[in-house]
């Protein structure tokens, strides 16, 4: 008898993504059996997805401190 592994599907991959590093560990754990090379790769868009989210917070945070600066008259 041969083992007839399924693939891991696609959107598996909008965890990592919207979920940072605790989607690629999530996806990490549910994939690892399958496909240890997707696997990997999504512990590393896990990481690199929560250093784009932190960016993006920061990014924010200065345009809302800029904003609420040029509101004020001194």
């Amino acid at each position: 008898m041969s083992e007839n592994k399924q693939k891991p599907p696609k959107l598996i991959w909008s965890i990592p993504i919207f979920m940072g590093l605790l989607g690629g560990i999530l996806m990490y754990i549910a994939v690892k059996d399958q496909n240890q090379e997707m696997a990997n790769d999504g512990i590393l868009v896990g990481v690199l997805s929560t250093i784009a989210w932190v960016f993006l917070y920061f990014m924010l945070f200065i345009f809302i401190g800029i904003s609420s600066m040029n509101m004020m008259n001194f």
